[in-house]
């Protein structure tokens, strides 16, 4: 009994060792996407932050930042979905996310 409750918790830590890592891969793309927007490189900035939201989904700067990325690239719909999803997952984007959104909409953007 005390075995399997052992195996249990390793099992559990390694799992949860796991999403700490692929959520640690996942802000160093975002971070490298960063670092390429603010380059002026859209499109390298694109792939970094189309792969950190693959890595977590739910990550509201991502999710922010592939907004901005929509916005350069005049894909107006998808980046209404990015700040959305942004405003959803709010970890502290919510207030520029909906800037954002809003001032699409208030072009006529949907």
């Amino acid at each position: 009994m005390q075995t399997s409750l052992v195996l249990v918790c390793l099992l559990m830590s390694g799992i949860l060792i796991t999403g700490c890592i692929a959520m640690s891969e996942a802000d160093q793309w975002n971070q490298k996407g960063v670092a390429y927007y603010e380059k002026g490189n859209i499109q390298q900035a694109s792939i970094c932050f189309s792969r950190a939201y693959q890595l977590d989904t739910e990550n509201s700067e991502t999710l922010y930042n592939l907004g901005t990325v929509y916005v350069a690239n005049k894909d107006y719909s998808n980046a209404l979905w990015a700040f959305n999803r942004s405003i959803y997952y709010d970890l502290g984007n919510s207030a520029k996310a909906k800037s954002s959104r809003d001032a699409l909409l208030r072009q006529g953007y949907k």
